[in-house]
C-alpha cells in the first residue's frame, strides 16, 4: 500500500504522540481504533437516518423549527 496519509495528517499525529508523550508507533494503534470506532458511528447513523426516510418516518424542517421554539420559549420562562 501506498502511502495514506498525507504530511499534514503525519504531523498531526506527530503532535498529538508528542502531547501524550508516546512515539507515533505507539499511539498509532489508538488513532486507528478510535477513527474506526467514529466512522463506524457514523456510518450505522447515516444507514440508520437513510431507513428512516425510506419509511417516511421524518418530519418537516417548519415542524423543527417549531419544536425547537418550544422548546427554547419553556427555558426562557424558566430564566425569567
Amino acid at each position: 500500500m501506498d502511502n495514506v496519509l498525507t504530511e499534514s495528517q503525519f504531523k498531526r499525529i506527530e503532535k498529538l504522540a508528542t502531547d501524550a508523550g508516546r512515539s507515533v508507533k505507539q499511539i498509532m494503534p489508538h488513532v486507528l481504533k478510535h477513527g474506526l470506532l467514529e466512522l463506524e458511528r457514523v456510518v450505522k447513523s447515516v444507514k440508520h437516518g437513510i431507513a428512516d426516510a425510506e419509511k417516511g418516518a421524518m418530519v418537516s424542517h417548519e415542524q423543527v423549527i417549531q419544536e425547537l421554539d418550544a422548546i427554547l420559549a419553556k427555558y426562557e420562562k424558566k430564566a425569567a
